[in-house]
């Protein structure tokens, strides 16, 4: 009895899942890049946290304008646009 009670309550805890456990990454938005930019991290560090990010970019005129006066490289810009044309599920899977 003791055996199953003890199976049964491991079964119960690996199977349950811990609700934090499987949260998608924190997205990543235009005030996450204009802060990167200005702690100047490296252009290429900015590419990669973008390509590997859950992308909620704000990519429209006035934010595009924004982007600018703060700074953002085009490249970084042009980056964050095409992370925005991803397929959702593609960007949410973890690699």
């Amino acid at each position: 009895m003791s055996r199953f009670l003890i199976a049964f309550l491991v079964a119960l805890f690996v199977f349950s899942g811990d609700p934090g456990f499987a949260k998608a990454p924190k997205p990543m938005t235009n005030k996450d890049v204009i802060s990167l930019v200005r702690a100047k991290i490296s252009q290429d560090s900015i590419l990669l946290a973008i390509e590997k990010s859950n992308p909620a970019f704000d990519t429209s005129a006035t934010a595009l304008i924004e982007l600018n006066k703060q700074g953002v490289p085009d490249v970084v810009v042009q980056a964050m646009m095409r992370a925005e044309e991803r397929p959702a599920a593609a960007s949410r899977t973890p690699n």
